[in-house]
């Protein structure tokens, strides 16, 4: 685990400054800080979790395309 975190830790606690989550702007800024300090050219994002409908899916792929991927 990154920075001396364990499995035991609470999930709010993992999840700080590890994965882009929340408004559109903010998973721009967020993506934007990830790719200066790392000079990343990719990026993998997931939408698809066991239980999810397709249209659950599909939603946030549109949503990131639309609003993050294409924003200026």
């Amino acid at each position: 685990m990154i920075g001396g975190d364990d499995f035991d830790s609470p999930w709010e606690k993992l999840c700080q400054e590890r994965f882009p989550v929340g408004s559109p702007g903010g998973v721009r800024e967020e993506i934007e800080r990830y790719r200066e300090a790392m000079a990343l050219d990719r990026l993998l994002i997931r939408t698809q979790f066991p239980g999810l409908s397709p249209e659950a899916t599909e939603e946030p792929i549109r949503l990131f395309g639309e609003e993050v991927a294409d924003a200026e």
